[in-house]
């Protein structure tokens, strides 16, 4: 259920069952059920005061459909609570639906207190109703290889994410490219602010707190660039994390690249710098240090997430392309194919993701997460050549 779509969210798992206080008109309720098709008698169980009226307005459309259907409803109050029909559903097509509840006027305080929304099958098949209560939508990944499949050793990557005008809700992170051993993208976490950030995990199994994780086992800054701020994190590994405030722009595409070169006594030096111009204005983001570590990059995928863990009914985007590694001495080798993995989908969660290839554009890729739309997605993805080789002057960016 989701209180007034662009404010505060009610969540049924932690706060009173009964919503009450409900006073302000600017406020409605929302709810998203994944329905079979078939025939319901829509129900609201609410209570008014005895002898008080109150006028709503039911909005029900298709999630991912502009086209809604309205109908008005008027309660009369009895002081208990009561099942008031709402309206009839004609379900023809699978899917995901919203229904709003909006309030119009009210000779009392409140708008009533609403206790449940109550679903009698009419006709269809059993047990078509399923409620969705995860405000966050699902997370997805993509998995890079060469097309050759050929093991090598890379000490370079390479990467682009463009971020489509209108997908880029908050709490966003769109991650360029990562390895086995960290991660680097883009998010959008306020308003007001959006990061490029840049993060590595520790040695050692610690999956929560860094004040567990022993000095020989921290990664540790190296250097950072100007207005680049570094601290810890966990609760997802533990690790060192780099990021700069840096309005990046939608229609405009992010270029990702990261460094890897061995140091003394077991470890690996990363570094990372990232550009959105056609020129060869690189911006450093950080270098840090791995303990016990011996490998060259490895392990290549992006991801699309909802960090914020709400606002799930809003859809988020990106296309991924121009992923690239470079053998150690030797050529850029282009990373073609790709395998689609998500969370939190079906039967538990939300289904509501998508992956493949741009339309009309084979040379990207694209993951989309949120909506409430329908799955869309190939497991196993081939892209099209035509990838432009990267061209980096690498004396300067090490100078």
């Amino acid at each position: 259920m989701v209180a007034n779509e662009d404010g505060p969210r009610f969540n049924p798992d932690k706060d009173a069952e009964i919503i009450r206080r409900w006073t302000t008109a600017d406020r409605n309720w929302v709810w998203y059920f994944h329905y079979l098709p078939g025939t319901y008698d829509v129900s609201l169980n609410i209570s008014l005061t005895k002898g008080e009226q109150t006028e709503y307005m039911l909005s029900f459309n298709k999630a991912e459909d502009k086209s809604v259907k309205s109908s008005k409803l008027q309660v009369n109050g009895t002081g208990d609570f009561q099942n008031v029909s709402l309206a009839k559903v004609e379900i023809e097509k699978e899917g995901f639906y919203r229904l709003a509840l909006n309030p119009v006027s009210k000779s009392g305080k409140t708008f009533g207190d609403l206790k449940s929304l109550d679903f009698k099958q009419i006709k269809g098949t059993n047990g078509n109703v399923r409620f969705v209560k995860w405000f966050s939508s699902p997370s997805v990944h993509l998995g890079y290889s060469p097309s050759d499949q050929v093991k090598r050793n890379y000490d370079w990557l390479y990467a682009e994410i463009n971020v489509p005008v209108g997908y880029d809700p908050l709490y966003t992170f769109y991650m360029g490219i990562g390895f086995y051993r960290g991660y680097f993208g883009i998010q959008v976490n306020s308003e007001t602010e959006r990061r490029v950030l840049f993060s590595v995990w520790d040695s050692g199994n610690e999956a929560v707190s860094r004040d567990k994780v022993g000095h020989d086992n921290r990664v540790r800054l190296v250097k950072k660039g100007k207005e680049v701020q570094a601290n810890d994190f966990g609760n997802e590994g533990t690790g060192g994390q780099s990021y700069r405030r840096y309005n990046w722009k939608t229609g405009t595409p992010m270029k990702f690249l990261m460094h890897i070169e061995p140091a003394e006594d077991n470890k690996m030096v990363y570094s990372a710098w990232f550009n959105d111009t056609n020129s060869d204005n690189w911006q450093f983001m950080a270098t840090w240090i791995a303990p016990y570590e011996s490998k060259y990059f490895d392990g290549f995928y992006s991801f699309l997430e909802n960090f914020g863990n709400r606002n799930g009914q809003e859809v988020r985007k990106a296309e991924y392309f121009n992923t690239w590694g470079k053998e150690v001495n030797g050529d850029w080798i282009p990373f073609d194919n790709a395998s689609m993995t998500f969370t939190d989908g079906e039967p538990e969660g939300r289904s509501d993701y998508g992956g493949g290839l741009v339309p009309n554009d084979s040379t990207k890729f694209y993951m989309s997460s949120g909506g409430y739309g329908e799955p869309v997605f190939q497991k196993i993805i081939k892209k099209a050549g035509n990838s432009k080789e990267p061209e980096i002057d690498f004396n300067k960016l090490q100078k």
